[in-house]
């Protein structure tokens, strides 16, 4: 998560990114001050192997259609649970039975 996005899942060795932007450094700050930084980078669905692909520079969603679907569904289930069951910060409430 970043925020309230869910931008990624991972089982095993896969990892599934869901389509999100993000923020990569273009140049690096210097004598304390920011560096430059792109806010507008964007990931589509991609699927890695890690045990492979550490770096997470291959995209196989294509070769792995079946892992790309089983990963999207618990992805897009959870988000939805965890979002349906949110609580303010800082305060309990009153737990399901």
């Amino acid at each position: 998560y970043f925020r309230d996005e869910l931008q990624a899942v991972r089982s095993g060795k896969w990892k599934l990114h869901l389509p999100h932007k993000y923020k990569t450094l273009i140049r690096a700050g210097k004598d304390g001050l920011p560096g430059e930084y792109d806010y507008e980078r964007k990931i589509d669905l991609s699927l890695f192997d890690l045990e492979k692909d550490i770096s997470e520079s291959k995209n196989v969603a294509d070769r792995f259609p079946k892992v790309v679907e089983r990963l999207e569904k618990a992805a897009r289930a959870f988000d939805a649970e965890l979002k349906q069951n949110i609580r303010p910060a800082g305060h309990l409430t009153e737990l399901r039975k």
